[in-house]
């Protein structure tokens, strides 16, 4: 029987644990996940999917999932440059400034 790597096996045991977060819909009663999501265009096949706690932050995860999802197109020899559109969280001038992707977002109503 094979041995399972110790990096497996550790990514296996941080699994997204339901949590009060922001609820859009004021329910703050209620634990909550987040799922981040990764689509191609107009045909929106899934290309990346991962579950995240309910208490974590967009303005955090996009730039983690980039990051990873980045990884994992490097590693399978994707040669296109993928454009990222998502909400305002991904607006986060250091993070996009260092990242060296195309992206698509608006502008926070909180940035003048």
């Amino acid at each position: 029987m094979k041995e399972i790597p110790a990096e497996l096996t550790a990514k296996m045991n941080n699994i997204p644990t339901p949590a009060l977060g922001h609820s859009k819909a004021h329910r703050h009663d209620l634990k909550q996940l987040v799922m981040s999501l990764t689509v191609t265009g107009a045909a929106a096949m899934p290309l990346w999917f991962e579950g995240l706690s309910g208490n974590s932050s967009d303005k955090t995860n996009f730039h983690d999932s980039i990051a990873k999802f980045e990884s994992f197109r490097s590693n399978i020899a994707l040669a296109d440059e993928f454009l990222w559109v998502a909400d305002s969280a991904l607006y986060s001038k250091g993070k996009l400034q260092d990242s060296h992707i195309k992206w698509l977002t608006r502008i926070p109503q909180t940035k003048k």
